[in-house]
């Protein structure tokens, strides 16, 4: 942590550090213009003069300005003060998952409701083109008052790229994310899709569920060749009270091939909260205007085939053509 209280960048006064990343340092600060704290992030020394290291961290508050959702940080500025680039979101008062869950299970509706929080705000990141890539129980925040955000998107790229844009700042072959929660395909350095998210979700459902880590080993490359090869213990004797559909969910999370698992949260979501209506109470309002959605758009397709076949029918040869009778018997009404 490389800044002493009170330095001033832009219109931030230091007050605090609060944290440390894989490319930055985060501290407490304080807004002078709008006289409130805030998260100021800065990146680190050894990244700042490094092209690419820059480049994410531009990704990283572009992803997050294009992302509104109460389960995800909010960006409040990104600029540059000399030559320190930094982030400024909100300041989020509680702690991680990794410190709420602190190596022990949750009750599984507990785990429920916060995996819902978080299944929906990666499915409004997918929803924008952009995948996580980094997601593990440090990266999610449980404030003081309950609410469930997601944080750090410094490792995420935008799956459809603009007109002319690069789709990845990953070199092909290089792998990215956490070992331990990163999907095999990640590891094997392909690119990360939303499948690759959906695996990394399952893993933190699979820790909250059991207290302990879905892969693990003694060294990186141990860990690597379980997430690869091997399967998790057994969910069931860990988490004896859990209804079965969950199980079978954590596993079809977890599969192996990433076209065997959910292919999105959307769907993740509805069969999160099928598993039992009451476990999801914090995420019934999200999944209820999720269905509602998911009916209107079913009735507008209907009711385009509705009109479409009116129409066909109504061109093929040989088929009435009802508008001259209506005008007929209107202006014979008329007479």
């Amino acid at each position: 942590m490389d800044l002493l209280a009170e330095t001033v960048v832009g219109p931030y006064v230091v007050r605090v550090p609060v944290g440390s990343g894989g490319m930055g340092d985060v501290y407490r600060a304080h807004d002078q213009r709008l006289d409130r704290d805030v998260a100021l992030k800065i990146i680190s020394a050894e990244f700042a003069t490094h092209p690419t290291a820059v480049a994410r961290f531009d990704r990283e508050a572009k992803a997050l300005a294009a992302l509104s959702h109460p389960n995800i940080v909010t960006l409040f500025d990104y600029g540059v003060h000399g030559d320190l680039f930094y982030i400024v979101t909100e300041l989020l008062e509680g702690e991680t998952l990794r410190a709420h869950a602190s190596s022990a299970a949750l009750p599984w509706r507990r785990a429920v409701a916060i995996a819902l929080k978080v299944a929906d705000a990666l499915r409004c990141a997918h929803e924008k083109g952009i995948v996580h890539r980094d997601l593990k129980p440090e990266n999610i925040f449980i404030t003081s008052s309950g609410l469930v955000k997601v944080l750090d998107f410094g490792l995420a790229h935008n799956a459809v790229p603009r007109e002319g844009g690069s789709k990845t700042l990953t070199t092909p072959g290089v792998t990215l994310g956490t070992c331990g929660y990163s999907a095999p395909e990640q590891l094997c350095g392909e690119p990360a899709g939303p499948q690759s998210d959906i695996f990394s979700f399952g893993c933190v459902l699979y820790e909250m569920l059991s207290g302990k880590r879905a892969f693990s080993g003694r060294s990186g490359v141990e860990t690597t060749v379980a997430v690869l090869k091997n399967d998790p213990d057994a969910l069931r004797p860990l988490c004896p009270d859990a209804p079965e559909q969950l199980i079978r969910l954590v596993e079809h999370c977890l599969e192996k091939d990433p076209w065997l698992r959910f292919q999105s949260f959307a769907d993740l979501m509805l069969a999160l909260t099928d598993v039992e209506p009451s476990a999801a109470v914090e995420g019934a309002k999200d999944v209820h205007r999720l269905r509602a959605q998911i009916r209107s758009a079913a009735a507008a397709v209907l009711v385009v085939i509705v009109a479409a076949v009116i129409y066909v029918g109504w061109r093929m040869p040989g088929a009435s053509t009802p508008r001259p009778e209506v005008q007929r018997t209107s202006v014979s009404a008329a007479a």
